[in-house]
């Protein structure tokens, strides 16, 4: 576009575009801002990939960055518990694990997912059953509850006026109104809390659903991706916690990938167990 051009000479739709390119840039960058990984650059200005998204399983502590010698002149890269880093093993072991295979077990776990979205329904329901938990089940019986609710509120208001009106035109003795006017409202504000609450909850259900579905859209960005990024991770991925290599080698090491969107975010980004 020409440098010179003013703002009110752009046609509408090429403005709208701009302004919804800056807003996802905007959203972009506030979550980049509020993620648990703010990430550390090195000497060359490179953040890690898994910069500031790993934890300790068993203290919670962040993992640390670890530049380890091979053979050659080269350095592999592995990242080791913080807490033991920098206090000893006094505190916790070192958990340490290498990027390459981290790397590849992220990687793997991704591919999972989006072979899932293969059937796009079958995986919605599979994420939002993972999110939700009792929830999903609850929902129904929610909405039903709640139109019940609703429909006696309405009754309740019909039956009040036609008492007050019944109490003006002297049909009903006033006192007789009086005690049923009560009852009405209290059985009416005791189902305006219950519907509060039936409401929140299905609010929540709703909210469940609009994130299943922003994690999906996310997730085929990245349909038949071969190198992990940084970029895919911060959207993706909340944080990550690595457990220590069990005694017996026969036993699985369990890497944990919590996800965005489908998985509590961390209260305390300082520490996973928190």
């Amino acid at each position: 576009m020409d440098s010179n051009v003013e703002l009110w000479q752009v046609p509408i739709s090429v403005y709208s575009t701009m302004k919804v390119g800056f807003m996802e840039l905007w959203d972009k960058v506030q979550e980049y801002s509020h993620s648990v990984s703010r990430g550390k650059s090195d000497k060359q200005g490179v953040t890690g990939t898994f910069s500031g998204l790993l934890y300790c399983a068993d203290c919670g502590y962040k993992m640390k960055k670890k530049m380890m010698k091979s053979q050659g002149k080269s350095q592999r890269v592995s990242y080791t518990c913080g807490l033991h880093a920098y206090y000893g093993k006094e505190n916790c072991t070192t958990h340490t694990i290498s990027e390459a295979v981290l790397e590849s077990l992220v990687i793997a776990d991704i591919q999972s997912k989006l072979q899932l979205i293969v059937d796009e329904d079958k995986a919605r329901k599979a994420f939002l059953s993972k999110k939700t938990g009792i929830r999903a089940s609850q929902g129904a019986s929610d909405k039903k509850r709640r139109s019940e609710i609703e429909k006696r509120i309405s009754e309740l208001d019909t039956l009040t006026q036609s008492v007050y009106e019944n109490m003006v035109l002297g049909k009903v003795p006033e006192e007789v109104c009086v005690k049923l006017i009560d009852k009405y409202q209290e059985e009416n504000k005791a189902l305006q809390t219950e519907l509060d609450t039936v409401t929140a909850r299905l609010d929540t259900i709703n909210q469940d659903e609009c994130d299943v579905d922003e994690f999906i859209r996310r997730l085929k960005k990245y349909a038949g991706f071969e190198v992990l990024t940084r970029e895919m991770l911060i959207e993706l991925v909340e944080y990550i916690t690595v457990e220590d290599v069990p005694e017996n080698r026969n036993t699985p090491r369990k890497i944990h990938i919590y996800y965005k969107f489908l998985d509590k975010a961390l209260p305390d980004k300082r520490n996973a167990l928190i």
